[in-house]
């Protein structure tokens, strides 16, 4: 398998494919050619060093969060528009149905009176109403989805600043093929997230929903596996799934999250500051814990370091590094057999 995923045409198609409105068993057939065709070989897992991040090394599992959880305001919003959906109270909350009767209130009073001050005050229920529609729809959408993200590349600088904590964290590795024998047909839910400007408008599937009529099912998890162009950068990959449909759960968390099956990381890339670690008597003793694992478990560790003439960060690729903490001192051994 090669890693493609920086082509972005497969990614639009793929979408296109498996996720319009009403695709041909021919469509689903070639979206799920195109996935397996363009997975890449390993996916990464950009994680501050903390005793969570420790537990999924020496455990074997993956943390999925419930979508609320999620660092992003803007994850998983979508555009409807309100005035085509009358919508039910399935899908309603009582708040919500009190807005909309609100809302017509104050339409017919502005049209007897149409001054500045009752359309104003027009717009901005208008606006709370939309907000609160959105919510209750997001949790009809969502309320027992799950999500893992990964990323595409070890060695991103923004990702290490964002995610491992400004470099001083790590980067876990996973072989694709590991995760097939760990996961099996499960990697059916792992998707590549595309990059957007605008929202995915959500209108027809919720209108088919609530008239009960057929319509591609997957449509409802397109605002989940869609982010803003910004976020291009991270190259993400999601797995998405439904908390009743996890047979590779591990362990139910009180934040409603899941910790999951994973395979043995095939590699762990520890960031520039890695060694700050040294600095602080609680982070110290993970690092040596961390250092443990990796030995007992034979995963090659590997040390980023400044490129000599880009903007970017190159892993020690001939060489396992280990840091002896305490003395502050690098040391350089040939590679275990994994």
């Amino acid at each position: 398998m090669t890693n493609k995923l920086t082509n972005k045409d497969w990614v639009k198609e793929y979408f296109e494919l498996g996720f319009s409105p009403y695709p041909t068993k021919e469509d689903i057939e070639k979206f799920n050619q195109l996935k397996y065709k363009n997975l890449p070989d390993k996916i990464y897992k950009y994680k501050s060093l903390d005793d969570f991040t420790i537990e999924n090394i020496e455990n074997n599992n993956f943390f999925l969060s419930p979508i609320e959880l999620l660092n992003d305001t803007w994850e998983c919003v979508f555009f409807i528009d309100h005035k085509k959906v009358k919508f039910n109270n399935e899908i309603v909350s009582k708040p919500t149905q009190k807005l909309q009767k609100v809302i017509y209130l104050l339409r017919t009073n502005y049209e007897k009176n149409s001054n500045d001050k009752n359309k104003t005050l027009l717009e901005i229920v208008e606006k709370t109403y939309i907000d609160s529609l959105q919510k209750d729809i997001k949790q009809f959408l969502f309320k027992d989805s799950l999500v893992g993200s990964f990323a595409g590349s070890h060695n991103n600088i923004l990702m290490w600043a964002h995610y491992a904590n400004n470099h001083e964290g790590i980067c876990i590795e996973y072989d694709i093929e590991n995760m097939y024998d760990t996961w099996g047909d499960f990697l059916y839910f792992l998707h590549p997230v595309q990059y957007k400007e605008n929202l995915f408008d959500l209108t027809d599937f919720v209108l088919a929903n609530i008239g009960n009529k057929d319509i591609n099912e997957l449509q409802r998890i397109v605002p989940a596996l869609t982010k803003n162009i910004a976020w291009d950068y991270e190259r993400e990959w999601r797995l998405l799934a439904e908390s009743g449909n996890l047979p590779i759960k591990q362990k139910e968390l009180d934040n409603g999250g899941v910790l999951i099956n994973m395979p043995k990381p095939s590699a762990i890339y520890k960031g520039e500051r890695f060694d700050k670690n040294s600095q602080r008597a609680e982070s110290l003793q993970r690092a040596k814990k961390l250092d443990s694992l990796c030995k007992s478990k034979n995963i090659p560790m590997y040390e980023m370091v400044s490129s000599q003439s880009r903007y970017e960060v190159e892993a020690l690729i001939d060489t396992i590094v280990t840091i002896d903490l305490q003395k502050n001192k690098i040391h350089n051994i040939e590679p275990n057999a994994d």
